[in-house]
């Protein structure tokens, strides 16, 4: 659920490129942090039931988590990035289900035993009390003993990597981030410029984040209903060297 000039609204315009956009990195993120969520779900016996990813995007996680016997359901704000995953899907006979939700409050047919929301997808509430109707709406969603698996940018990620401009070089486009952050408000700013070499339209977007301290989550997840299991500082997959920028969270339904 990535947003869009105003809090809550959903990438407008950034899923034309979302795909070849993360592909100049060398891998999307998705695939980057699988791995992760992979040993998460085995070191606390999680196996292959009902999921639903929060924040779905273009729906990668969705067919991966499928390929590896989940039965999962995708929600985004964006009605472009649930277009991108219903046509990713249908392109490998997936039975994935994709809905356009605001995840502070969607709801489901029936309770699932894992939520996961990856890739900084809660940093884009913009306070407190969205996160806690985010996660009050995770935890209507869970059956009892389930499982909620999701990472946040940290400060120390926003003062690195959201305090300088960079340009992105792609074969269809060259993208322009312009960020800045006010570390007094916790709140980080990118405007988005993509320019065409074919002679398309430009598309211009602002990604606003809220940066979530761990005391605050963990007051979040306690009154949302959930037992905090951990909260671990990692280091973006892929790039070590630029420090523990991302927190990783394990929350638990109680039984």
């Amino acid at each position: 659920m990535h947003m869009s000039g105003e809090w809550g609204s959903g990438y407008r315009e950034l899923h034309a490129v979302y795909d070849r956009w993360q592909g100049s990195y060398g891998m999307d993120y998705s695939r980057r942090i699988f791995p992760k969520l992979v040993r998460t779900l085995a070191r606390h016996r999680i196996t292959p039931s009902t999921a639903v990813d929060l924040g779905c995007g273009t729906g990668t996680m969705v067919l991966m988590l499928e390929r590896e016997g989940w039965d999962v359901a995708g929600i985004d704000a964006s009605p472009g990035m649930v277009a991108e995953a219903e046509r990713k899907a249908a392109g490998c006979s997936s039975a994935a289900r994709f809905a356009t939700e605001d995840i502070r409050t969607f709801t489901l047919p029936r309770p699932v035993s894992l939520a996961i929301s990856l890739y900084d997808v809660l940093n884009h509430l913009p306070s407190v009390d969205d996160a806690f109707r985010a996660c009050t709406a995770v935890r209507r969603a869970l059956r009892p003993g389930g499982f909620f698996v999701f990472d946040l940018n940290n400060d120390r990620c926003y003062r690195r990597l959201w305090t300088r401009e960079e340009t992105i070089g792609h074969p269809d486009f060259t993208m322009t981030l312009a960020n800045s952050y006010d570390g007094q408000e916790g709140v980080a700013t990118s405007r988005v410029q993509v320019r065409f070499k074919d002679g398309r339209e430009d598309l211009d977007e602002t990604v606003l984040q809220r940066c979530f301290a761990r005391k605050e989550m963990k007051s979040i997840l306690a009154q949302a209903g959930f037992e905090q299991l951990e909260a671990e500082e990692f280091a973006f997959p892929g790039a070590p060297w630029a420090g523990r920028l991302k927190t990783w969270y394990v929350a638990r339904v109680p039984q």
